[in-house]
């Protein structure tokens, strides 16, 4: 028995065969399709709903003017072995919706979020905070919640005119190589000057009492500094000795290659994770690594070193306020030019908390301070007061154009103040404080 609709069907096919191929057309009503077929293999049928090609093997196309294609639903490209795809010319990559990329809405977006980012900035103890970027002063007492109530509403409606989309996932289960250009270029990108900057190399005493030097002896240079005089008092004079050191020079020796670069810029945030195997950057040239927020690098250990050519390298850390703490009760030393040399050379006032010990001079310009002991096996010499709370130990003399006040004793070259002890040939003579 015939189907209901069998009646209303047309049923013909037209096939035109011959040794290199053929071609088929069905005239069937509802599954109208028109095939043409090669002996080897290939063919190409038209549809009423697809077009379906076949190659047995190879596909080659030759197109000598522009080529489109416009998809208006999704697209999935298999490959079961190597690709490569080569322009001659430059390659643009683009995501996202139009109303995104030509339209106002991104600045909009911003905006909007930037009114959030200013009350959520805004302090929580009562004081007055200054942006980071904008450097405007951001009061406190700020209702945080009903701005970001208010505004979030207006985000959403900016959203919407995102679209869908826009990302890019980019995913290989081995390895990624990205290069420019060919490979690095080693040519010189800056000069490295063995007498580039001055520093201070040391200060001297020179007057009452041995002669105390703060600072290691530097090389002698070409051209020598004459020394600045700091203070004079009735105990003598403290001098600055000046030194050259190396000093790095940047010069742009590659802004006019035009190729080899790589830019990436991110609106908000980029983010980097890698593995056991850690991250190596090189570079041949300069360098930066800055940020208008918190800079923070932890690791289990960390090195910073600065060798150069010849050993011409430096380290400088430049700060307003400079703060080194331990988390422990492992002792912290810095800066090198403290740890490698013998003396200490600090100028202005020095607050210490707790010992303070130093292998043979201390000379201080500015009054010093000590929460417990100051001990030194040369000179100790302070340019105005010197103050601890309990012994002032010296191996040498003790120095101070102002007071000298100990809470326990003050010894120098082993005469205490406080116990009266004078070493002599054979011992000591030692005389106890009267009551």
């Amino acid at each position: 028995m015939a189907e209901p609709n069998e009646i209303n069907t047309y049923r013909n096919e037209v096939v035109w065969n011959h040794t290199a191929g053929a071609i088929v057309f069905n005239n069937t009503t509802g599954q109208e399709t028109v095939s043409i077929a090669h002996r080897g293999g290939a063919s190409l049928v038209f549809g009423n709903q697809t077009t379906a090609e076949f190659n047995p093997n190879n596909k080659q196309a030759v197109i000598q003017g522009d080529s489109f294609t416009t998809v208006k639903g999704d697209q999935y490209n298999l490959t079961f072995n190597g690709r490569e795809d080569r322009v001659i010319g430059d390659l643009v990559v683009i995501t996202g919706s139009p109303t995104f990329i030509n339209g106002p809405t991104a600045s909009l977006y911003l905006d909007k979020q930037s009114e959030i980012a200013a009350a959520q900035c805004a302090p929580e103890d009562g004081t007055i905070g200054i942006g980071n970027n904008t450097g405007i002063e951001i009061p406190p007492g700020t209702d945080t919640a009903s701005v970001i109530f208010e505004k979030e509403k207006e985000l959403i409606e900016i959203a919407r005119d995102m679209g869908e989309g826009g990302n890019i996932q980019l995913l290989s289960c081995k390895h990624i190589n990205i290069q420019a250009g060919t490979s690095g270029v080693t040519f010189d990108s800056g000069i490295l000057k063995p007498e580039g900057r001055i520093v201070n190399r040391r200060y001297t005493y020179n007057g009452l009492g041995t002669s105390p030097s703060a600072g290691t002896e530097a090389p002698l240079t070409t051209t020598p500094i004459p020394p600045v005089i700091v203070s004079t008092s009735i105990l003598g004079t403290v001098n600055l000795e000046q030194t050259f050191i190396p000093h790095y020079e940047e010069v742009n020796t590659t802004s006019t290659i035009p190729f080899g670069d790589v830019t990436i810029n991110a609106t908000t945030k980029i983010n980097l994770q890698a593995g056991a195997g850690g991250i190596d950057i090189k570079s041949a040239g300069s360098m930066k690594l800055g940020g208008s927020g918190a800079t923070t690098i932890g690791g289990a250990q960390i090195n910073i070193g600065a060798g150069g050519v010849k050993g011409t390298g430096c380290v400088y850390i430049l700060s307003k306020f400079t703060e080194i703490k331990g988390t422990s009760n492992v002792n912290i030393t810095a800066p090198a030019t403290m740890i490698e040399s013998d003396d200490v050379t600090i100028t202005g006032n020095t607050v210490i908390n707790g010992d303070l010990v130093i292998g043979k001079n201390l000379v201080v310009t500015g009054t010093i301070t000590s929460g417990a002991d100051v001990i030194a096996e040369g000179t100790i010499s302070a340019g105005i007061d010197m103050v601890a709370s309990r012994n002032i130990t010296a191996g040498a003399d003790i120095l101070a154009i102002g007071n000298i006040t100990a809470g326990i004793d003050v010894v120098a070259g082993g005469v205490s103040l406080r116990f009266h002890i004078h070493p002599v040939i054979g011992g000591t003579i030692t005389s106890m404080p009267s009551v």
